[in-house]
């Protein structure tokens, strides 16, 4: 890339140099402390309208909200406060944040370490010893955040420090060299502890020296009108990126033909509106308090070229690699020539780039990320860029006054358009794949032409022509010659009215009335798709975005779960691996808060009351075994639906027989058909019991295959004649990438759990034990009404085993999913789901007592 034509980014027509972007002439002195009721009526009129779309629409987070709430009443102080303490209030308020967040102790924590580490960075020493004694820091922070050793705080906090600290102190450092003078530390802290950071770990490099430049650089009401406009637009690539989601995206091992790989591809690259969405509103935030900071990405799926490109996603990384990165390197090598100094400065921006995106991943994930696909996907688009860029330095655009562009012109440029997002999304596509052998293994699957009709291809061919045609049509009448088109200012009028709008369709009678009940769903619901929630890979960002799935403390701090709500058997010293097929079981003896709820194991490691293990003579003994709504999560133990099914079978003898229902609970949080099954002959035979109920899940067909996967990949697979047949025919083996196996035995997953319920059934009756399967309903079930289909499969499969069912869907009838789950989204029942669990079980079992054999009047 040339250092003019990267140095314009989100940009494309500024003016430049040899050297960059021409210096913008100094502003004039601006009254910053006029006040204009109207125009602050308008702003807070709007902020109160966005705030009601976060909530309305749960974006985000629970905390975000409250980050949003403190972020609009603090602008509304701010507003009337005399410029020369609106710093220190922003400082104040950003403090005030991380507090509301991470509570009072881990607050401290943090900004005691970022002090620190600010301290350091002003020791009275040499930049390059200053450089040594922050990298040793790091070093030093980054053994416990590996997991070597312990510290006083949360992990909650770790992402954030690495947010706050690693790539800002490096510009903070590089802007303090090159700008010596005294230090103003509402400045420096501001900059580091800036206020939306605490919900966005992954926030953007925002640039020290424009951070104090453009303080209050404009009109202050126009920097204000700014940031409501990008916050608007922040929120409005949220609500796409959930549509996006829940409606678009595809396994990838469901793609079996060209179309559900374009599908997949397009889709999988749209993903990253949630990135440019949190960007805009972060930076919209800052903007209420007078930062008139750039924009952050700027329309690049409209890039006509990889080096548009990477001038237009993420602007504020790509400025921080020129700046620190590519302008040193590139001045260092003119000498051997601008070409090859261009070559090779930008090959060094590309591996520096790889490089510290291995450091985000360290930071915010806790792991290292070494991936082939991974340093492939940087190699290929740093080539790109390299020939783009020595093409563009050969054959500079042609810049010129006249308004509009020939046909030819705007031919080209809606083609480099459509070519360069078609390379773009193939490449996002690789770089997201769980390996290389996977994507090919995907890409060699679909190589064959979807199965349509010869008028729906002829359909699809017409419509992509006169898509083309318009789009040529378009960029031939627009003035300019290197884009496509441009955002319009989005007024005042358009957020309100927008705001309204999205919150009317919100109100049940509206939606109904207009037909977007789904879509305002999609819209509103923090829920895993399918795919995630199926635990199917997912993509680099969308990894470093999903809190949940590497720092559980954050994502109870997000969440607002409280302090007990921990998640992990194992963390808890509740479970324990067992290094064979059953993989982990439930220690005897111990207790701990597991979910919000108190867990205590008997002398068994069975979350129940102490039982012999001999069967007394006169019990009838039911067999429970199943996961977490077994166990009952989420609920103390006399309020799971076990617990109280025993006492109702007890109590409806009435005395009128002298048999007592013992009800043992072998449920553990986490268990898959394969563990139940191998827990049989583990454990539960040991007891004697009449019945053994399998506590099945809409998704088991899922959980099957990927416990019987993971047991191949650890090598715990037992010698079973079936599965050794299956492993050969499907080719799997230990160490294959999880996503890979599961398209290798794609086909194969129904006969995997029609195996484990047949087994189930031939163990129980080998022993006289009577088998019984009973359906249980997830709480988000109520609203995931895309399940339907594969509960028909379980219980057909159920049927087919010859297993007698007890389908426990209908007990939730007149209640809505937020009423009976233990928290947001959280599919586990209350201490309410599980009586109606128990209900509506023990009217089953009376009905079908006789048959099955059990002791009821």
């Amino acid at each position: 890339m040339t250092p003019e034509r990267a140095a314009e980014g989100g940009s494309p027509s500024a003016p430049t140099t040899a050297v960059g972007v021409l210096s913008r002439a100094p502003a004039p002195p601006l009254d910053s402390e006029t006040i204009s009721p109207a125009r602050f009526g308008t702003i807070v009129a709007q902020l109160a309208l966005l705030l009601l779309v976060i909530a309305r629409f749960n974006l985000e987070s629970a905390a975000f909200l409250h980050l949003a709430s403190l972020t609009f009443a603090g602008f509304a102080v701010h507003y009337f406060l005399p410029l020369r303490l609106r710093l220190p209030f922003f400082v104040l308020l950003s403090l005030a944040g991380i507090t509301l967040v991470l509570g009072l102790v881990q607050s401290a924590w943090l900004v005691g370490l970022g002090l620190g580490l600010i301290g350091v960075a002003h020791l009275p020493v040499p930049l390059m010893a200053r450089a040594a004694v922050l990298v040793a820091a790091g070093g030093a922070l980054a053994l416990p955040r590996w997991g070597l050793g312990h510290v006083p705080w949360s992990a909650a906090i770790w992402p954030i420090v690495g947010s706050m600290f690693v790539f800002r102190m490096i510009v903070y450092l590089y802007d303090r060299n090159h700008q010596p003078g005294p230090t103003n530390i509402w400045q420096t802290l501001g900059y580091f502890f800036l206020l939306p950071n605490v919900c966005f770990p992954l926030f953007p490099v925002v640039d020290y020296k424009k951070f104090c430049r453009n303080h209050y650089d404009d009109e202050r009401h126009e920097i204000y009108q700014v940031g409501v406009q990008w916050i608007w637009r922040g929120l409005l690539h949220l609500l796409l990126y959930r549509l996006v989601y829940h409606h678009l995206t595809v396994d990838s091992v469901e793609v079996a033909n060209l179309s559900d790989l374009a599908v997949y591809a397009v889709s999988t690259f749209l993903l990253y509106v949630r990135i440019s969405g949190q960007f805009h509103i972060a930076v919209g935030m800052l903007h209420l308090f007078g930062f008139n900071l750039p924009e952050t990405n700027s329309r690049y799926f409209l890039a006509s070229s990889f080096t548009d490109f990477w001038r237009r996603i993420n602007i504020y990384w790509k400025d921080f690699m020129l700046k620190v990165f590519y302008y040193p390197a590139y001045f260092r090598l003119r000498a051997l020539g601008d070409s090859k100094a261009l070559i090779l400065a930008t090959a060094w921006t590309f591996a520096a780039t790889w490089l510290l995106h291995l450091v985000q991943w360290f930071w915010i994930r806790g792991s290292v990320l070494i991936e082939s696909n991974d340093i492939i996907f940087w190699a290929l688009f740093g080539l790109l860029v390299i020939v783009n860029s020595v093409y563009e330095a050969r054959r500079p655009p042609a810049r010129t006054l006249k308004r509009g562009r020939t046909l030819p012109e705007a031919a080209g440029l809606v083609l480099r358009t459509m070519g360069t997002f078609t390379v773009i999304c193939v490449l996002w596509s690789f770089w997201t794949a769980e390996s290389v052998s996977d994507w090919l293994l995907m890409v060699r699957s679909s190589l064959v032409l979807p199965p349509w009709t010869s008028s729906q291809f002829a359909m699809l061919g017409a419509a992509a022509a006169l898509g083309v045609a318009l789009s040529v049509l378009a960029a031939w009448k627009r003035a300019g010659t290197d884009e496509l088109g441009a955002a319009g200012r989005i007024t005042p009028s358009v957020v309100l009215a927008g705001s309204v709008l999205l919150c009317a369709l919100t109100i049940p009678r509206v939606a109904e009335r207009t037909g977007g009940e789904e879509v305002v769903a999609a819209l509103s619901a923090e829920t895993l798709n399918r795919r995630d929630a199926e635990r199917f890979q997912r993509g680099y960002y969308e990894d470093l975005l999903d809190v949940g799935r590497f720092n559980r403390e954050l994502e109870r701090v997000y969440a607002r779960m409280p302090a007990d709500f921990v998640r992990s058997l194992s963390a808890l010293g509740l479970a324990q691996s067992t290094g064979d097929e059953q993989d982990y079981e439930m220690v005897p003896n111990r207790q701990g808060r597991f979910i919000g709820a108190m867990v205590l194991t008997n002398r068994w490691g069975m979350r129940d009351r102490d039982y012999s293990l001999a069967r007394p003579p006169e019990a009838f003994r039911i067999a429970l075994v199943g996961p977490s709504t077994a166990m009952g999560s989420g609920v103390e133990q006399h309020e799971s639906f076990e617990a109280l099914l025993e006492e109702r079978m007890n109590d409806g003898n009435g005395g009128r027989n002298s048999t007592t229902v013992e009800i043992l609970n072998f449920g553990v949080a986490g268990y898959s058909p394969f563990h139940m099954l191998y827990q049989l002959d583990r454990k539960v035979f040991g007891f004697e019991p009449n019945m053994a109920m399998f506590l099945g899940h809409v998704n088991d067909v899922e959980r099957a295959s990927r416990e019987w996967i993971n047991m191949v990949r650890k090598g715990t697979a037992p010698p079973e004649p079936f599965l050794d047949q299956l492993k050969a025919r499907t080719g799997l083996r230990t160490g294959i990438g999880t996503n890979e196996a599961r398209r290798r035995i794609k086909g194969y997953e129904r006969d995997l759990l029609v195996w484990v319920y047949r087994r189930f059934v031939e163990r129980c009756t080998a022993r006289g034990v009577q088998p019984v399967f009973v359906y249980m309903q997830a709480v988000t079930d109520i609203d995931e009404t895309w399940r339907a289909a594969d509960r028909a499969a379980v219980l057909a499969i159920a049927r087919e085993a010859g297993l007698p069912i007890l389908d426990l869907t209908g007990a939730y009838a007149g209640y809505e999913a937020p009423d009976l789950w233990i928290a947001e989204n959280d599919g586990h029942p209350n201490a309410l789901g599980n009586r109606l669990l128990a209900d509506r079980l023990y009217s089953l079992l009376l009905q079908r007592g006789r048959e099955l054999g059990l002791p009821l009047q």
